[in-house]
């Protein structure tokens, strides 16, 4: 898998993953806030966009990567593990966090009752 589409589906998921546990979370009638704004946090309730109240977060990837080098102009960045196919690899490792806006939790009408 290259690095692009690493990065990619980890996002993808985290978001997917946090906005289906909303859901089952409301659907359950369980009193708890994933990913509350600011005014939620406070336990106020207020209209709007679901991004105008909430702060942003980060999702720290840490990644081991290998640099192959198959040609004279062709390199290819992979992350590992990846099968050695006799040509020329280096394996390297690539840290950072990506700031992100969480969906906010929409809660149900009856959320504060």
């Amino acid at each position: 898998m290259e690095l692009k589409e690493f990065i990619k589906e980890v996002v993808l998921e985290v978001i997917h993953g946090v906005k289906a546990a909303q859901i089952e979370i409301n659907d359950r009638n369980i009193k708890t806030i994933i990913n509350p704004t600011r005014d939620q946090s406070m336990g106020v309730s207020k209209k709007g966009s679901i991004y105008d109240y909430n702060s942003s977060q980060e999702i720290e990837i840490d990644a081991s990567i290998t640099i192959n080098e198959e040609g004279k102009d062709k390199i290819s960045l992979h992350i590992i593990p990846c099968s050695y196919n006799g040509s020329k690899e280096s394996v390297s490792r690539v840290k950072f966090s990506l700031p992100i806006l969480l969906p906010a939790h929409e809660l149900p009408e009856d959320f504060y009752d």
